[in-house]
């Protein structure tokens, strides 16, 4: 009898629950031979160090997705008086800065969200953004190098070397700060020249204080007059500032341009 003829007996003599009852047995020898194998792999040297660097792995990479909110990139906005509208904002885009600047009562997120790269005032600044600190190129051999504090997840910056704060544009911060935020607007003031070379002269009735801030938040200059002020800044460099001219609990605040 020939060999195909034995298997075909040998097969006809084997029920269909016999043949699933075989191969659930061969099933269940390759995984002991599968998890053996795997036991010896874990409890080997290289297969410790192996497991080791990919939880490793599995750690820098929560790590890292933790920190992409702690991005400088995108829009901020930025008030020179403290619980005010924002009349100012930074765009950080693939390291240029723009700056941006709104001198009507109708700085909405709409207003703001409607300008591009081709509505920034110049210059524009370079920058580096690095383990959190921040370096802007401000011409003239001036840097603004400063480390930062992300609040708020990454939607609040804290600029601890200006000392000031820039919130992302349209970001939700009901529990970061007051949301009762208004302006006081003060009558009759009046700044000139504007644009300038040298000086400015503030005019305003009765006494109040100013202060000139420079394009990243630094106050260059301060101090009180009475109805009138002369602001000399031949001696800063040529750019764009903004004046705060506060009495009374209120509190106006302008764009001056050095040319």
């Amino acid at each position: 009898m020939s060999t195909e003829n034995l298997q075909d007996d040998y097969s006809s003599n084997i029920s269909n629950e016999e043949m699933v009852e075989i191969a659930k047995q061969q099933y269940e020898q390759k995984q002991v031979l599968i998890n053996g194998n795997l036991g010896g792999f874990f409890r080997s040297k290289a297969g410790r160090i192996i497991v080791i660097a990919f939880l490793f792995f599995l750690v820098l990479s929560s790590y890292a997705m933790g920190q992409i909110t702690n991005s400088i990139e995108g829009r901020w906005l930025w008030s020179p008086i403290e619980n005010s509208p924002p009349n100012t904002m930074y765009e950080f885009l693939d390291g240029t800065r723009y700056t941006y600047y709104c001198d009507s009562t109708e700085c909405d997120e709409s207003y703001w969200n409607s300008l591009d790269t081709s509505d920034a005032l110049p210059p524009t600044n370079p920058y580096i953004f690095q383990n959190d600190t921040l370096t802007i190129d401000l011409h003239f051999g001036n840097e603004l190098i400063t480390s930062t504090v992300f609040e708020c997840d990454g939607d609040k910056v804290y600029f601890e070397t200006s000392d000031y704060y820039l919130i992302r544009l349209g970001a939700q911060l009901e529990d970061c700060f007051p949301t009762n935020i208004e302006s006081s607007p003060i009558d009759q003031i009046k700044l000139f020249p504007n644009p300038s070379r040298n000086n400015i002269t503030i005019q305003c009735s009765g006494e109040f204080d100013f202060k000139v801030l420079s394009i990243d938040g630094k106050t260059v200059l301060s101090g009180s007059g009475l109805d009138a002020v002369n602001c000399e800044l031949a001696e800063f460099p040529r750019g764009q500032y903004t004046i705060v001219v506060s009495q009374a609990g209120k509190a106006n605040q302008y764009k001056v341009i050095l040319n």
